[in-house]
């Protein structure tokens, strides 16, 4: 027989399509064997019909399948194999891809066959490895032991030859497998090519040495070769063995190449560090500075199994950083280009966010392929920056550090709002201030001024003869020297015009703001633009920050010539700026300011998501600091009168008196707003529904002031959090937690948390646990694990790794990994001062997640049904990065739920699947969603939007009655109405433009920069228009948006945290709030705003109005919180005038605010002279604000002032002024 070979390959990228292709022509060469081989991508496969798969496969002598490990590619998988005659699953595939091998003739239950299968996965377990369930073992094992199996089991043979070939990929094994098959066939002249040459699975290996087994044989060789390597510093360059053994390699000799340019020794590493047991081996390897990580995944571990925990044991050994050089696996360089989401959603799964487990930094693109050429090039610009990056983060461990020079970053937002040194939770100048005196210690060339507060004087300086109302300028920077040096000048000029443009100039130079210390500069990031011009940020094509903010970016590298740059506190713009969100160009601002100086962000540790971000597009490296402390917001002034009014009508419910003492009280406090007035005609259950509410009131848990950099919780601070920590099972553990234990006992939840409360502060003053009940009826072991989890517990609340953590990262040391969350409810994020990451998005949601979701949707349901009356057929949804890493996508389930959708998890344990919940099971109508995710959630959990897309495209396809299948009515209604594809009428996935961050609405209405709440509606449809999913990548939808706006009824958001609520950011009122104002505005009437307090551990939903009365009442207008912060000076003040800035924002975009709020703050912090003028002193500016705001909230009508009280208020505001003017401090 003479005739072509024809051979289909799919998942066969560039790294594999290359050997495939040579392989062709080395048939041709080798074995006289003509060969057509058709290569596909990933994607090709789910783009043809299954039909199209069929005939393929029909018109195939051998079908070759590889890197298919996702459940999405089975059904096309089953038709090639069904279609074939021959089906090579190489790996890595998914189990079930692995088990449909075909050649003629194979049998793998052969007793010979399993027989030697077991034994080689019997000395995997030996060794220690992982051994995957039998499917797996076909592609991974079968090939290393095919040839020791018996000659009568030819097929078995045969599939493990051709598979041993794909494995070992080069030109001559293609060639060889391609020649097997054909032998095997009966082509003429075409004989048995024997086994194909196995390649070592990892070692050393350089393209000037070549491979080499050992570090002594690599060093020998290299000797030989080479000069002697240079002494700046020595850099493990990890990198994918299939393209070393493949001959795809001129990106890494690129790299390696820069890097000896940059002066660094490079040994190269091929194959994962734990390949072949072979470890031991790298560890031999002396002097490692510097990890760069090239292979596209972890450094130990499988593409399946990734080893995130042997990697940071051998990180921390080595004690240095990871730098992540991301090769293009899943796309060509053209699509990364041109693609505004930047890398693929498989590539920011595995190859970032999974690295990013092991605190892996600076993931930038280093090569790819393009579409005419499978060969891998490196990205110019890229190569050069990772190269340099990496010399300076050695330089960081070599330098002295009375040469390093370092610039630290902090915040001003609002910018003229006395808010220098924002921060979520910190004290930042008090913090500054602890860490200069460290760096002082450590041998840093620092002036620390004499105290916290002279350093304060310093960056916060006098104006107009007031006090502390300006900030320090550093320097000017001459705009023609500016105009000079910065490459991104001419995008910023195309936003701003000319340099030096309008923001923090005299017209001739821009200001640089801040102090320099000695080789420290302490510097205050400008204003973006999203002040000085909001609409014209939002609506800009191609948004840039201000000349003011770059050019701080360009003084800092160019004049200052910074070692490091610390960005510091939670958080400032840089990370926020437009360009792709992760493997980002060159040119996209984050990447191009920071350039490749060496980066270290101080971020909080209840705020994972945007640290993730930061350490994405700002190239960071994460370094955590302690929340404050929380404790129970306890009851005071009316609402303790409330309180007695209660007792005393408890004492004598019938006593009219009384009641009506009570009903008087309960208004006096607001309490009517929690409790319908209706109900204080049955007595029995106002009296409960009033102790319920007071109740909740004085148990809720809220933070006390802010963090100071290296102070711990003191135990007599940690009693509630402690307390509260009882609410929850053990970490790891299901089952009971220590409350309901007691609760269970007592059968009071009153006095078990008062039992409760007496062990945790027994263990936090260090005294012996209480005894007798109910401590003795407890079992003794379960009673023992809490005391040691609580002892444990205490400890880890102190912050000195904090100032160690800091200081590690200014020297290029390796900052372990750490998850993000509050100390309550996620004590693995304790201690602090390590590296905050996120989660492996296919993770998510987590069974207990889909759990809790699936109460909390149905409770959702019901809580809108009874607002309303009738179910609503649309929900209005918004769904957070950081609530989805802290609940483990929760909230995703919620969604699923809505719409009737169970998730499930494919053969790797990955969330990629989902079942239809049938209509009588569910039980209820399926609720249509719109979905308006955040930019974080739409960069962190791309799997996740893919998979909730499929799910709305699949309900709306089911053939159910509209009247029960809200999604499909709509859809089907959208579609006609507009004249749209079923595809983009089914679109339920929205957030911004790809690159940017935030709704606007939140800039515009703290700048004061808008008309009405329908030019706020304009502002959330316009930003909020664009679609994501499977089907879209930043779609702009706006009819199909705004359509979908005008079905919303009820809108719904979690509140995740105790430390982050409603109204502690500005982020809550411009998605919840913007969501709602702009449901409104498209259907003419306000929807039901709800929130789910998941925070709690019996968390509810409950009205928006009632959570923000809540959360005014225990904060707010609570002197405990109040104090808390005031002791904090001037950045405490800051903190109250932002909450009220946010607390506005509610009343600007909702009707849920109740107005007697704003009445209560006027007559707390304003119209009290004594506490108005200590709040001066500390920070006038941001007192002003505080009046001008509550003016601004009454000339808008979002809030009806009394007229006594506003004119009280507009008289403080003018004494204010005059103060802040230098006239006079007092206001009369």
């Amino acid at each position: 027989m003479s005739r072509h070979l024809r051979c289909v390959f799919f998942g066969f990228d560039s790294h594999r399509a290359l050997p495939v292709r040579a392989g062709v022509e080395k048939a041709r060469e080798l074995y006289g064997l003509t060969v057509e081989a058709a290569c596909y991508d990933r994607e090709a496969l789910l783009e043809r019909s299954l039909e199209e798969a069929a005939a393929l496969a029909q018109a195939a002598d051998a079908v070759f399948v590889a890197s298919l490990a996702d459940d999405a590619y089975l059904e096309h998988a089953r038709v090639l194999a069904a279609n074939c005659e021959r089906f090579y699953p190489s790996a890595p595939n998914t189990l079930d891809i692995a088990g449909m091998a075909r050649v003629p003739g194979l049998r793998l239950d052969d007793p010979a066959a399993m027989g030697v299968l077991a034994q080689a996965a019997g000395a995997m377990a030996a060794a220690g490895k992982p051994v995957p369930p039998f499917p797996g073992l076909i592609a991974t094992v079968l090939p290393q032991v095919a040839h020791l199996l018996p000659a009568e089991l030819t097929a078995v043979r045969s599939l493990g030859r051709v598979l041993q070939a794909m494995l070992n990929l080069s030109p001559e094994n293609v060639a060889l497998a391609f020649a097997a098959i054909a032998a095997e066939q009966g082509f003429d002249g075409i004989a048995d090519p024997g086994w194909p040459e196995v390649f070592p699975a990892c070692g050393f290996w350089h393209p000037r040495v070549g491979l080499a087994a050992t570090w002594a044989e690599f060093e020998a060789r290299r000797a030989a070769v080479t000069a002697p390597p240079a002494a700046a510093g020595r850099v493990l360059l990890v990198v994918f063995s299939t393209q070393v053994t493949s001959g795809n390699h001129a990106h890494l000799d690129a790299l390696i190449a820069a890097l000896e340019r940059e002066g660094l020794d490079v040994v190269p590493w091929f194959g994962a560090l734990d390949a072949a047991g072979r470890v031991d081996e790298v560890l031999q390897v002396p002097g490692i500075d510097l990890v760069v990580n090239a292979s596209g995944f972890t450094l130990t571990g499988t593409h399946g199994q990734p080893n995130v925990a042997g990697d940071v044991q051998l990180l921390n050994a080595w004690d240095v950083p990871q730098v992540n050089a991301v090769p293009l696996l899943f796309q060509t360089v053209e699509s990364w280009r041109e693609n505004p989401m930047g890398l693929a959603p498989m590539a920011m799964a595995m190859q970032v966010a999974v690295p990013e487990l092991e605190a892996a930094l600076a993931p930038r693109v280093l090569a790819g392929r393009t579409e005419e050429d499978d060969r891998m090039e490196a990205v110019d610009g890229n190569l050069q920056r990772i190269a340099r990056h990496a010399r300076r983060l050695v330089e960081l461990r070599k330098r002295p550090n009375a040469e390093k020079r370092v610039a630290i970053i902090i915040f001003c937002v609002p910018p003229d709002g006395g808010a220098v040194g924002t921060a979520a939770y910190l004290d930042v100048f008090a913090s500054l201030y602890a860490l200069l005196e460290r760096l002082r210690d450590e041998g840093y060339t620092v002036e620390v001024p004499a105290s916290a507060e002279a350093l304060l004087e310093t960056l916060v300086n006098d104006e107009a003869g007031a006090k502390r109302t300006g900030v320090a300028i550093a320097d000017w920077y001459p705009a023609a020297e500016y105009v000079r040096a910065a490459p991104e000048l001419e995008r910023v000029s195309r936003q701003w015009g000319p340099a030096p443009g309008d923001v923090d100039t005299d017209g001739v130079a821009l200001a640089i703001r801040g102090a320099v210390l000695g080789n420290v500069a302490i510097l205050v990031q400008p204003d973006n633009g999203g002040y000085s011009d909001p609409i014209g940020l939002l609506y800009s094509a191609d948004a840039s920050p201000s000349h003011s903010f770059t050019a701080l970016y360009d003084w800092v590298a160019r004049k200052f010539r910074a070692d490091v740059i610390l960005h510091f506190g939670t958080h400032g713009a840089l990370e926020f700026m437009p360009g792709k969100q992760a493997g980002l160009l060159a040119s996209d601002f984050p990447d191009a300011l920071i350039g490749d100086t060496p980066h270290i962000y101080y971020y909080c540790m209840n705020n994972p998501a945007e640290a993730a971000i930061a350490r994405r597009r700002s190239a960071s490296e994460i370094v955590s600091y302690l929340s404050p402390p929380v404790a129970r917001a306890g009851l005071y002034g009316a609402l303790e009168a409330a309180r007695d009014a209660l007792l005393a009508a408890r004492e004598e419910p019938a006593d009219a008196q009384r009641l009506a003492a009570l009903r008087a009280a309960v208004e006096a406090a607001g309490l009517d707003t929690v409790v319908p007035a209706t109900d204080s005609e049955e007595p029995g259950r106002y009296l409960e529904q009033v102790s319920r509410a007071l109740d909740e009131l004085e148990q809720t848990l809220i933070p006390l002031g802010l963090h100071v950099l290296g102070r711990g919780i003191a135990p007599s601070e940690a009693i509630d959090i402690l307390s509260a920590a009882c609410e929850y099972p053990l970490n790891g553990e299901s089952g009971q937690s220590l409350l309901d234990a007691v609760t269970a006992v007592t059968g009071d939840e009153r006095a078990a948390r008062e039992a409760v409360a007496q062990l945790a502060g027994a263990i936090a003053r260090g005294e012996p646990p209480p005894t007798g009940s109910p401590w003795t009826e407890l079992e003794p072991g379960f009673l023992a694990r809490w005391h040691r989890y609580l002892s444990d517990r205490l400890g880890l609340l102190d912050a000195g790794n904090e100032l160690d953590g800091l200081v590690r990262a200014l020297s290029g040391r390796y900052i372990p990994p750490s998850p993000g969350g509050d100390p309550v409810r996620e004590p693995d994020a304790l201690p602090t001062g390590r590296g905050l990451v996120a989660l492996d998005p296919y993770r998510v949601p987590t069974l207990p997640a889909i759990d809790a979701g699936t109460r909390l949707a149905d409770e959702l349901v019901q809580a809108a049904l009874r607002e309303t009356g009738s179910y609503p057929e649309t929900i209005g949804v918004v769904l957070w990065g950081l609530e989805t890493i802290k609940a483990r996508g929760e909230a995703i389930a919620q969604v699923l739920r809505l719409i009737g959708v169970r998730p499930a998890a494919d053969s790797f344990g990955r969330m990629t699947r989902f079942e239809i919940v049938p209509l009588d099971e569910l039980g209820r109508p399926r609720i249509d969603v719109l979905l308006t995710v955040s930019g974080i959630f739409r960069d962190l959990f791309l799997p996740s939007t893919g998979l909730l897309d499929r799910a709305f495209r699949a309900v709306a396809e089911l053939p159910e009655p509209p009247e029960l299948n809200y999604v499909r009515k709509h859809v089907l209604e959208t579609a006609e109405r507009l004249g749209v594809s079923f595809a983009e009428a089914s679109a339920r996935v929205f957030s911004q433009r790809a690159g940017r961050y935030g709704t606007g609405v939140n800039d515009v209405v703290l700048s004061s920069q808008w008309e009405d709440a329908d030019q706020l509606a304009e502002v959330f449809s316009d930003s909020m228009a664009f679609a994501y999913g499977e089907r879209h990548a930043s779609r702009t939808l706006p009819a199909v948006f705004r359509e979908l706006l005008g079905t919303v009824e009820t809108t719904f958001q979690n509140v995740d945290s105790t430390e982050v609520s409603l109204s502690d950011v500005d982020h809550y009122f411009e998605y919840l709030g913007g969501l709602t104002n702009a449901a409104r505005a498209a259907s003419g009437r306000e929807p039901v705003a709800l929130v789910a307090d998941t925070f709690r551990r019996d968390g509810r939903v409950r009205t928006l109005r009632e959570a923000l009365w809540l959360e005014t009442k225990t904060r707010l207008l609570n002197p405990k919180w109040r104090e808390a912060l005031l002791e904090h000076g001037y950045s405490g003040v800051a903190q109250v005038a932002t909450r009220l800035d946010n607390t506005f924002g509610w009343s600007a975009t909702t009707s849920a605010l109740d107005g007697r709020l704003f009445t209560e703050v006027a007559e707390t912090y304003l119209l009290d002279d004594e506490l108005r003028e200590r709040m001066a002193r500390e920070n006038p500016l941001a007192v002003r604000r505080m009046g001008e705001r509550l003016i601004e909230a009454a000339r808008r009508g979002t809030w009806d002032a009394p007229a006594e009280v506003l004119e009280r208020l507009e008289t403080a505001v003018a004494a204010l002024d005059d103060a802040i003017e230098g006239v006079a401090l007092h206001a009369g």
